[in-house]
C-alpha cells in the first residue's frame, strides 16, 4: 500500500489537481478511499512461511496495524476524510491455506455463506491452480489453466482470492447494511451521503 500512496503523491494527484483546477486536499475530502489490506500480509507472509517465520502472530499483527494506522494517517494528511477499511476474509479457509495446512474442518470454514449465496462449492477453486505437488504455492492460476464456467457457483476464483459472486454481496451489505457485525461505525451509503 506504500507505493500506491507514493504513485498517487506522484501521479493521481498532480493530475487531479490539472483536471480540477484545485488543490487536491480541496478535493480529496469528497472522495471515498476504500482499503482492502491485511490478507495478502497474512496469506503470502505470515502463513507461507509458517511455521518457520521468525514472528509471533500477536507480534505480525501489531506490525500490520502499525503500518495501516500510519498509511491511513498519510491519506488523511493528502487530504482524505472519508475511509472504508474492510477486514479480513476468512484466509485460513483458502485453497491456498488449507493445500499447506491440510486439517479437516467442520464445514469447511465457509459453511454460512453457503446458503444464502446458492454457491455449491466452498472448498476448491474455480480457476486451475498449480498445486504445491507442481511446483506452485496453491495460489495463482495456471497460465492458461481452466477456469470454471459457473463462476457464481464458487467461493474461491483462485486459492486465495473471493470469487465475484461473494465480493457483490459483500459490497452490497458494505453498501447496505444496518448491522454493527456488518458495518461499523456506519455503512458506505450514510458515509457518502454525509
Amino acid at each position: 500500500m506504500n507505493e500506491q500512496i507514493r504513485n498517487l503523491e506522484s501521479v493521481t494527484i498532480p493530475d487531479l489537481e490539472k483536471q480540477l483546477g484545485c488543490k487536491s486536499n480541496e478535493a480529496l475530502s469528497n472522495y471515498l478511499f476504500i482499503v482492502g489490506t491485511g490478507g495478502n500480509d497474512f496469506s503470502l507472509n505470515y502463513f507461507l512461511k509458517f511455521p518457520f517465520n521468525n514472528s509471533t502472530l500477536p507480534g505480525f499483527i501489531s506490525k500490520l496495524i502499525t503500518g495501516l494506522s500510519q498509511q491511513l494517517q498519510k491519506l488523511y494528511d493528502l487530504g482524505g476524510r472519508k475511509f472504508v477499511v474492510m477486514s479480513l476474509y476468512p484466509n485460513g479457509c483458502s485453497p491456498m491455506v488449507r493445500a499447506r495446512l491440510p486439517i479437516s474442518t467442520p464445514h469447511d470454514c465457509v459453511q454460512t455463506i453457503n446458503v444464502p449465496l446458492g454457491i455449491d462449492n466452498v472448498r476448491d477453486p474455480c480457476g486451475e491452480v498449480l498445486t504445491i505437488k507442481e511446483g506452485g504455492n496453491s495460489t495463482l492460476c495456471k497460465n492458461g489453466g481452466q477456469a470454471c464456467s459457473n463462476r457464481n457457483k464458487f467461493v474461491w476464483f483462485d486459492g486465495l482470492h473471493p470469487t465475484e459472486a461473494v465480493n457483490v454481496v459483500l459490497a452490497n451489505k458494505a453498501f447496505n447494511s444496518e448491522l454493527n457485525s456488518e458495518v461499523y461505525p456506519t455503512n458506505v451509503k450514510k458515509l457518502i451521503e454525509g
